[in-house]
């Protein structure tokens, strides 16, 4: 872009009036950070794609607004940016976009200030924006003090926040882990802290902070509501039990989840618990291939089962066809024609019934 361009492009902006939506504008990165050095302003970038409902909702619900076009015109270079272009697989190489919509705040030097990703109300969506504004508060300073292990006091939470925000799961849990190890006990119970819970995604059973929670879960309710405690019990048992075929490194916080949660669900009371006992009962006994617990469940709880997990006894045991015992088959056979009612569509009914069928001609 060209000085003449930028000229009239901040002639245009300029000229907007008061109450425009967002104006973004479709230009390459080099040719943004150029505008923006030439107007003195950060740059915000919306990149999204043409397929993504998300990114569809925040431009029809959010940046069209006026009040929205107003705070974001007089602040920033707005670029909006197609990742499946030319221009935006360079982006992607640069800044890496895991998710859509990604939102990014980059400095008129081109360096990446602020990552938020995924679609929010206006409210929250506009509480990140100004903390990642803020050079003191946004995610790339903070992380560069984390990782400097200059990370003050009170500047935990907000980088914890900016993490889990910008959707990077694995960074949140390793971080969120390190600072509740550095706690002491009498900490860790403090609705203060509570925020290292609710922004961790990937927290297991197995987890030290996820042990401390059940064992304190009477603390923890009293400092932060008991629907919150219960919410996140239940979340992250049913995050364990949703995972079938988890590869390394989750596998392994998997399986050892296992292990700890029979003891962890049997110690504490949550709504959930009749739902989550059962379940951790299946997929032990499928673990496992315990067909006497598995049977038990298939004949007297069915329709206590998770949709899901209803929907895969027809595909995930051929430990039982292969076993060769046919009264066994026999008692499969029969799960399946009791499993029809509780699929929801006709073409699973359709599909679970041929596939019992095919099981028939092994007797």
């Amino acid at each position: 872009m060209n000085k003449l361009k930028l000229i009239l492009a901040g002639l245009l902006l300029a000229s907007l009036p008061a109450g425009a939506q967002v104006a973004f504008r479709q230009i390459s990165l080099d040719e943004a950070i150029e505008a923006a050095k030439a107007e003195q302003k950060p740059i915000f970038m919306d990149c999204q794609t043409k397929w993504c409902g998300s990114c569809k909702v925040m431009a029809r619900e959010i940046f069209s607004k006026p009040e929205v076009g107003d705070f974001f015109n007089a602040r920033f270079v707005n670029v909006l940016m197609d990742m499946e272009t030319p221009e935006g697989k360079e982006v992607n190489k640069r800044f890496g976009v895991r998710a859509y919509p990604t939102f990014f705040i980059i400095t008129p030097e081109g360096k990446l200030q602020h990552r938020i990703v995924g679609a929010r109300l206006e409210d929250r969506f506009m509480e990140l924006v100004r903390m990642g504004m803020k050079p003191e508060t946004s995610l790339q300073h903070l992380d560069s003090l984390y990782k400097a292990g200059r990370l003050a006091p009170g500047q935990a939470e907000p980088y914890v926040v900016g993490l889990n925000n910008a959707s990077m799961d694995a960074e949140v849990r390793d971080v969120a882990l390190a600072l509740f190890a550095g706690l002491a006990d009498a900490e860790r119970v403090k609705a203060s802290n509570w925020y290292l819970y609710a922004n961790t995604e990937m927290l297991y059973p197995c987890d030290e902070m996820f042990a401390s929670l059940v064992s304190h879960k009477d603390e923890f309710a009293q400092a932060v509501g008991d629907s919150v405690v219960n919410q996140k019990l239940s979340g992250v048992f049913q995050t364990v039990l949703r995972e079938n075929t988890p590869k390394e490194p989750l596998k392994g916080w998997i399986d050892a989840s296992y292990e700890a949660m029979p003891a962890q669900v049997a110690a504490v009371d949550f709504p959930d618990k009749p739902l989550v006992a059962l379940w951790l009962r299946y997929n032990m006994a499928t673990r496992r291939q315990d067909t006497a617990t598995l049977f038990d469940i298939w004949e007297n709880h069915l329709g206590e089962l998770p949709y899901m997990t209803q929907v895969q006894i027809p595909f995930g045991f051929d430990f039982i066809l292969n076993s060769g015992d046919k009264e066994m088959l026999r008692r499969y056979i029969a799960v399946g024609e009791r499993l029809l009612p509780y699929m929801k569509t006709d073409g699973l009914k359709q599909a679970v019934k041929e596939k019992f069928d095919q099981y028939k001609t092994k007797l």
